[in-house]
C-alpha cells in the first residue's frame, strides 16, 4: 500500500494539466462521458462502477487528464519496486476513478486498490503507516514546514480515516497547501479521495462535495 502514499505525493507537486480524457457518446439529445473500466460521467455526476458511489463535478471545474495521473501513478508505482527486496511483492498501483480541479493547487482526486491477494491490515495501521510515511517524506524537504493531524470518521455507512498536512514556507511561514486524505476499506478495495485547498473557499467546497456523495 505504501505505492497509494508516493502517488498521493506526485500528484501535490506533479499535476498541472487538466483536460478532458474521454469517450463520449451521444444518445438522443443526451451526452455521455465513458471513464475506460472504473466509472461514467453523465450529466456532470461521476457513477464508480467498482462500488455505489456518485459524485458532482462543482461548475467551473475541469476533469482531470485521466493520461496524466496514470502516468504519475506507474512513476511512483515504478519507484517503489526499486526499493522492494528481490522476490517480495507488492500490490498492484491503484486504479484512477475521478478527479477535477481549478488548477495544481485546487482539486480532487480519487482512486482504489484491489485488496486481493494481500497482507490485510486494520484502518488503524494503515492510517499510522500513512501518516509516518508522510511525515517522513516532507521531513526530508526544506523549503516546506508541516502540520500534520490524523483523526477517524464516519461518512454515511463507511469507517473513514482522515489525515491532513498544511504546508508551509519554512522561510516565511505563509500556507502553501492544505492536503486532506481520506481513507476507508469498501469491499476488497482501498478507496482513497484527495482534497488539496489553497483557501478556504475551494476547501469548504470540496469537502462537502465529497462527504455529501456518500451520504
Amino acid at each position: 500500500m505504501k505505492s497509494k502514499f508516493l502517488f498521493i505525493l506526485l500528484i501535490v507537486f506533479s499535476n498541472p494539466v487538466f483536460s478532458q480524457e474521454k469517450k463520449e457518446v451521444i444518445k438522443g439529445d443526451e451526452l455521455i462521458i465513458e471513464v475506460p473500466e472504473n466509472g461514467k460521467l453523465e450529466n456532470g455526476i461521476y457513477s464508480c462502477y467498482v462500488f455505489d458511489w456518485k459524485i458532482e463535478i462543482p461548475d467551473g471545474y475541469q476533469i482531470t487528464d485521466i493520461k496524466r495521473i496514470e502516468e504519475l501513478e506507474k512513476k511512483g508505482y515504478d519507484a517503489l519496486k526499486k526499493e522492494v527486496p528481490e522476490g517480495q511483492q507488492i500490490n498492484p498501483h491503484p486504479k484512477h476513478l475521478v478527479g477535477f480541479g481549478i488548477d495544481k493547487r485546487n482539486n480532487f482526486s480519487s482512486n482504489i486498490e484491489s485488496l486481493k491477494g494481500t497482507k490485510r491490515v486494520t484502518l488503524e495501521e494503515h492510517k499510522n503507516f500513512g501518516a509516518q510515511l508522510l511525515t517522513d517524506t516532507y521531513s526530508k524537504i526544506s523549503a516546506l514546514k508541516f502540520e500534520l493531524t490524523k483523526s477517524d470518521i464516519k461518512i454515511g455507512k463507511y469507517d473513514f480515516y482522515k489525515i491532513r498536512v498544511k504546508l508551509y514556507n519554512a522561510k516565511t511561514d505563509e500556507l502553501l497547501l492544505t492536503q486532506d486524505l481520506y481513507n476507508s476499506f469498501i469491499k476488497d478495495y482501498l478507496f482513497s479521495a484527495n482534497i488539496n485547498s489553497s483557501n478556504e473557499s475551494v476547501e469548504k467546497l470540496l469537502t462537502d462535495n465529497f462527504l455529501k456523495s456518500l451520504k
